[in-house]
């Protein structure tokens, strides 16, 4: 069975540690690893340095140009040059644990999954604020509506490309600079009938720069994933009846919110993470009331 690992990037030297973390990689003898990198970049001067690398770890890699600046382009292009049934995917700046693809692909065998994704272990640096360390708002865990996983991320997931709920899927062009072009993907996963299933020791790990260690870089990640799931509501539920009752929820999630982060700002961690899910429903309610996704890439 050959999986192969696809992973996007821009300039990202981690890149380096994210591949010899996939030479280490603990794979059964029925399993071959591949991987593609797909490079978003205007150019691609990173080609030689990458298959270096490549031939340092002993990885079968494959490079693809996929320019420049949607990464949307780079997720596509990932599709369009992976050569077998399965996919899975991880960022340029996280490093995957020893068993990380034998257990992804072993639930996927288990559930007969048509996406499974795993956690994302954020690591902090000592000197970020101590607050974001105890509430670990960049960690990522699967969101359960109703006891199903809906959506999830590219961050850690493995994709059976030839599940029925998985054939003929896009990444959105038109979000591939705001962001939120892979949940959208996995969200269309979920409504064409695809199981969408959680293996906890499939870890990664991500460091956490400095410039993502601040409150305004989470506001702005909640903002636009809240833009995100309003965008899934107009695209599924679209209809201006719909649209007054889901931005009416929103508003009174927000307000909630709010209100919580009020009576809890002095002496508590609790306030960010009111402040922050308040963030998302306004970010919905932007969505819905016409505001245009922030841009990130």
């Amino acid at each position: 069975m050959e999986i192969c690992v696809a992973i996007c990037t821009y300039q990202r030297s981690s890149l380096r540690d994210t591949l010899e973390s996939l030479a280490k990689q603990s794979l059964s003898e029925d399993i071959t690893l591949k991987v593609l990198v797909a490079d978003n970049d205007k150019t691609n001067k990173a080609k030689d340095t990458i298959e270096v690398w490549a031939e340092e770890f002993g990885l079968n890699l494959r490079y693809v140009h996929a320019p420049s600046q949607n990464i949307s382009i780079a997720r596509n292009a990932c599709l369009d040059n992976v050569d077998c049934d399965w996919m899975a995917s991880i960022d340029d700046d996280e490093i995957a644990s020893v068993y990380w693809l034998s257990n992804l692909y072993k639930k996927a065998q288990l559930e007969k999954a048509a996406v499974v994704c795993g956690p994302v272990k954020a690591i902090y640096q000592e000197n970020a604020p101590a607050w974001m360390k105890e509430c670990d708002f960049h960690s990522q865990h699967p969101v359960y509506v109703k006891g199903v996983i809906q959506t999830t991320s590219t961050a850690n997931a493995l994709i059976h490309l030839k599940h029925p709920a998985c054939a003929k899927l896009r990444f959105d062009l038109s979000l591939g600079k705001s962001g939120g072009e892979d949940s959208s993907y996995f969200s269309s996963v979920y409504s064409n009938g695809g199981n969408i299933t959680f293996a906890s020791d499939a870890l990664v790990t991500e460091a956490v720069p400095l410039e993502r260690a601040n409150l305004m870089w989470l506001l702005k990640r909640k903002f636009r994933f809240g833009q995100t799931c309003g965008a899934r509501v107009l695209k599924h539920k679209f209809s201006f009846k719909n649209k007054i009752k889901y931005s009416a929820l929103a508003i009174c999630k927000f307000t909630f919110c709010l209100f919580m982060c009020l009576i809890s700002i002095l002496g508590s961690d609790k306030k960010y993470k009111w402040l922050l899910r308040g963030t998302l429903h306004f970010g919905v309610l932007a969505k819905l009331l016409g505001k245009n996704e922030i841009t990130q890439y």
